[in-house]
């Protein structure tokens, strides 16, 4: 299991949860349904990138998760799967000798020049760049 999986999902659910509470406008099975997506999310960001396999799971239409996890926090599904990557990422540059074209396989990208334009689209810096920063 990534290293960072472990520490996002407890502040991600405090955080809904907290936001909820003080909106008091989203219903409960869209509560449900969100913290359904952020417990498996840890579980299966490395392998599974897009939003078909998270509602796949849930037994709900992508469409229907996409619309309850921005109703909830205001972002997107990708948004928190892209997170959960970078956050692993950023983590396997700083403290692993792994090569980037290693971390873009374990990260399951198709190839290193992908993982290194997702990388660069959200850190701002390329892997290598962040890696020697």
């Amino acid at each position: 299991m990534p290293v960072i999986s472990a520490i996002l999902p407890a502040y991600v659910l405090q955080n809904a949860q907290q936001r909820a509470i003080v909106q008091r406008q989203t219903p409960q099975r869209v509560e449900e349904i969100f913290i359904d997506f952020i417990r498996l999310l840890p579980r299966h960001f490395v392998e599974h990138h897009d939003i078909p396999f998270y509602a796949d799971q849930l037994h709900i239409s992508p469409v229907y998760l996409s619309r309850v996890v921005r109703q909830v926090t205001g972002r997107t599904v990708v948004d928190y799967i892209n997170q959960m990557l970078l956050m692993e990422a950023t983590f396997l540059l700083k403290t692993s000798e792994l090569s980037i074209t290693q971390i873009a396989d374990r990260l399951n990208f198709a190839d290193a020049p992908s993982f290194s334009k997702f990388f660069s689209r959200l850190k701002g810096l390329s892997p290598r760049t962040y890696r020697e920063s």
